[in-house]
């Protein structure tokens, strides 16, 4: 298997979305505030990762 940079591009963002898919279902399962401890426990994210996460969740929901 040959993996180049488009290849390493697409891993990437396949991770960025099962990450938000991750956060974002422990979320609404939650129902109820989260600290940044409890969101990495759940979900296995790292830390700095779920801080850009959280923000683009944020994003996709500010006008909802």
């Amino acid at each position: 298997m040959h993996i180049n940079k488009e290849s390493i591009e697409e891993i990437d963002k396949e991770r960025e979305q099962e990450n938000l898919r991750k956060v974002e279902a422990a979320l609404f399962i939650a129902g109820k505030f989260m600290s940044l401890q409890e969101l990495v426990a759940l979900t296995d994210v790292n830390p700095i990762l779920l801080k850009n996460v959280l923000e683009s969740l944020s994003e996709k929901y500010k006008d909802s």
